[in-house]
């Protein structure tokens, strides 16, 4: 059985691609090479802002790999993420998550976080 992968595009058998219980064809939406690529992302020591947007969430994190399998695990959809912000300092992500938040029609910011 081949399906597409949603990042690449390419049509590939499904040995290429992760299982995943929650999805429809019982598979990740990326190829293992696409989903490789994204937790290849290095932001350690950097507090990202990140964007859902077939889930309308906004957040933020200091491991966004680690995050973003996270999300995956619980159902979410992380096809499309978009990094809106990157800092090192934790104050002005906050900050800049809330405005986010604001601009894409979001309640407040959730308090107590220690991404």
């Amino acid at each position: 059985m081949k399906i597409q992968c949603t990042k690449c595009k390419e049509i590939k058998e499904t040995s290429k691609f992760t299982k995943r219980k929650n999805s429809k064809k019982g598979f990740n939406s990326w190829c293992r090479e696409c989903f490789r690529g994204l937790t290849k992302l290095k932001h350690d020591g950097i507090y990202t802002v990140y964007y859902l947007p077939e889930e309308h969430y906004c957040g933020y994190t200091k491991a966004l790999d680690r995050r973003m399998k996270e999300h995956i695990v619980a159902g979410k959809n992380v096809d499309n993420m978009r990094v809106l912000y990157a800092s090192e300092n934790h104050i002005e992500t906050i900050h800049h998550e809330a405005m986010f938040q604001s601009y894409l029609g979001m309640n407040g910011l959730i308090s107590g976080r220690k991404d």
